[in-house]
């Protein structure tokens, strides 16, 4: 009887141990933010530098440039738009550490609503120092125009359509469909967050559900 008791507690114990320790683990999306860091120390503390400034975990902006550069943490990355630039003789339209688009201009002085990068040329051949500097213009640009970052959702939304935060707290708002852009080419240039629950069209849910893999 002791020792049913004994094998018992035993049992409970480590049942209670893994919980805890499930509870504690981190989801997968938390370990690809912790893991996606730049080799050379002196961009890793550029990008905490400028997470502080914008008031946010410094694994937000990591695991965002993780996502844009398909885990390279490349400024080479280049990302796929199988939409208006198919015309063009290029064959995608954003890249670098952020998804820079557009990545070519006769004058590079346009950036994603309006905010202003001033730079002539491809920003692909530039390397990541030089590219660090506009994603901390972009950010900081960005805040001004449309509010301090709130969540993670917040900070992928700065750089994916910026004038979609402020719907960032209602998951059904279908991107484009309320003044912040165009619904249509969202759903067409953004496969990876068509949401089947809203007919393919782009959400808040399903970008939320998307970003939380990653970071």
């Amino acid at each position: 009887m002791e020792l049913l008791l004994l094998i018992g507690g035993i049992l409970l114990l480590s049942g209670s141990k893994k919980a805890k320790e499930e509870k504690q683990k981190p989801q997968q999306g938390n370990l690809i933010a912790q893991n996606a860091r730049f080799k050379d120390p002196k961009h890793n503390a550029f990008v905490e530098n400028l997470a502080k400034e914008l008031g946010i975990p410094a694994g937000w902006l990591f695991g965002l440039m993780y996502f844009e550069t398909a885990k390279t943490l490349s400024p080479q990355s280049k990302v796929n738009c199988p939409g208006y630039l198919q015309k063009t003789r290029y064959n995608f339209c954003c890249g670098g550490l952020i998804g820079f688009c557009p990545v070519y201009s006769p004058q590079y002085d346009t950036y994603i609503d309006g905010s202003k990068v001033y730079q002539k040329g491809n920003i692909l051949e530039q390397g990541i120092d030089y590219q660090l500097k506009y994603v901390r213009k972009f950010f900081l640009d960005g805040v001004r125009n449309f509010g301090r970052i709130k969540s993670k959702l917040d900070c992928y939304l700065m750089v994916f359509n910026p004038a979609s935060i402020k719907f960032s707290s209602n998951p059904n708002h279908i991107l484009g469909s309320k003044g912040d852009g165009n619904a249509e080419s969202i759903k067409a240039m953004n496969p990876a967050f068509r949401d089947e629950r809203a007919n393919g069209y782009v959400t808040i849910r399903k970008i939320n559900e998307v970003i939380n893999q990653w970071f």
